[in-house]
């Protein structure tokens, strides 16, 4: 019986030794898997956005691109949008930093054919932090670096956002689609 009491009492005081202080709240972010293309429609668009590779040097310029293409049923359709009918979306999704779009025209009234799909390359082109902003807050450093295309190591997803409206009325017939691809920056 003592023996059984002396091997209890060692284990107890063993248990109660343990130097690690739990971790709470600490949010290792997941790694997703990268995605080289993505196509997102409806009954009259097409947006599709790819990358050519997976993974990045830093410092190495990215092979993003984006097409918007019209599929209606008629030969063309008038449509209107911000200073261009594709914007970009940065993410850092290792950092947890989003860098939203900002617009640098308010309204452009333009028409698409079906036999002209709108291609365009990627440009960043989101703006500083401020409060409200969904995802951590950054630097203005890392904000310029960003803006400059120099990605720090890590995973990173760009979305191509498409918002129009069908006909000269900015109000009506609105159009949105989002696609994204998903890639990492490695040293």
């Amino acid at each position: 019986m003592k023996k059984c009491i002396s091997f209890l009492l060692i284990i107890f005081l063993l248990s109660g030794c343990n130097t690690e202080t739990p971790i709470e709240n600490e949010q290792v972010p997941s790694k997703k898997r990268n995605i080289t293309e993505t196509i997102s429609e409806n009954e009259q668009f097409i947006l599709t956005v790819r990358t050519e590779k997976e993974e990045y040097q830093v410092g190495e310029p990215l092979e993003i691109t984006a097409t918007l293409a019209y599929k209606g049923e008629t030969d063309t359709i008038t449509v209107a949008h911000s200073g261009t009918p594709i914007l970009f979306e940065t993410t850092n999704l290792t950092k947890n930093y989003q860098f939203g779009w900002a617009m640098n025209t308010p309204l452009y009234i333009e028409d698409f054919k079906k036999s002209e799909p709108y291609k365009t390359v990627y440009s960043f082109s989101g703006g500083s932090y401020h409060e409200g902003m969904p995802g951590e807050s950054y630097s203005e450093e890392e904000y310029r670096e960003v803006a400059k295309g120099n990605l720090s190591p890590g995973q990173y997803e760009i979305k191509a956002i498409t918002k129009l409206s069908v006909g000269e009325n900015p109000t009506q017939n609105k159009v949105e689609l989002e696609a994204n691809i998903i890639f990492t920056v490695v040293e």
